[in-house]
């Protein structure tokens, strides 16, 4: 089970970076530990889902942008999650199992 009041703690502009990656994927691994070393694909779909709408919701609270250069910040967001989340994916299935339920 995922702790989404953990999961809070990570955003788009926060693990933007590769030691801030290491920190997601250890906590997807230490949630997979936590179910007897496995962890389903929705679980990390449901996951990324949840930190993207967030981040979206975080960008249009942002009054110093404008429209066009929220929109394009969702883009690039959304891009940066759907790599994250393979990246995620691959190296996680090299440290526990990722159950396609």
């Amino acid at each position: 089970m995922i702790n989404y009041a953990e999961l809070t703690t990570y955003s788009y502009q926060m693990i933007n970076d590769s030691l801030s990656f290491s920190k997601l994927l250890n906590f997807f691994c230490n949630c997979a530990v936590n179910q007897n070393g496995s962890i389903s694909e929705e679980e990390i779909r449901k996951a990324f889902e949840f930190m993207k709408a967030r981040d979206k919701q975080n960008i249009e609270k942002e009054v110093r942008l404008s429209d066009e250069q929220k929109e394009k910040e969702k883009q690039q967001m959304d891009a940066w999650y759907d790599n994250c989340e393979q990246m995620l994916k691959a190296e996680l299935g090299k440290r526990c199992e990722i159950r396609n339920c």
